[in-house]
């Protein structure tokens, strides 16, 4: 994706936006991608990064990180039927986002692109490990994604 670039002709810093949700929940593959990616991107770049969490301990641990050029927010409510498809495209119009990374589902209507990242998809090849409500969401929403994205990321 080339770099957005102001009427000058410079290029300007692009504008990241990172679902990170999972920090500060518990302790899972989510949490352990998406908490290593974060450091790793910064230690990389000099784009604006802006996190999204949703509790007041993920956002503690990001701020320990003392991570430079990166915003990190509170997005409410924590709820995914409602952070996904309204509060987190919300707060990437507010941002100004020139991309937004997830992991496995955006919303349907997103104001910049998405990219997702698929670590699997067992809930296809083994949905008696998912919930009812999983099996329900996931092959619609997950594939829904990745049509619209401008990227895919699989493990």
């Amino acid at each position: 994706m080339p770099e957005p670039s102001s009427s000058a002709g410079a290029r300007r810093p692009l504008r990241i936006g990172i679902d990170a949700h999972a920090i500060g929940e518990r302790k899972t593959g989510n949490e352990r991608f998406i908490a290593n990616v974060i450091p790793a991107l910064r230690a990389r770049c000099d784009h604006e990064l802006f996190l999204y969490v949703t509790t007041a301990d993920g956002e503690r641990v990001l701020r320990e990180g003392g991570l430079e050029r990166t915003t990190i927010r509170t997005v409410r409510p924590a709820n995914p039927l409602i952070r996904i498809p309204l509060a987190l495209p919300m707060q990437a119009r507010r941002d100004r986002l020139d991309v937004l990374l997830v992991q496995y589902v955006a919303g349907p209507v997103v104001p910049c692109p998405v990219v997702t990242v698929v670590h699997d998809v067992a809930f296809r090849r083994h949905p008696e490990f998912f919930s009812r409500a999983e099996r329900m969401w996931m092959p619609r929403a997950i594939p829904a994604t990745m049509r619209r994205a401008a990227r895919i990321v699989t493990v």
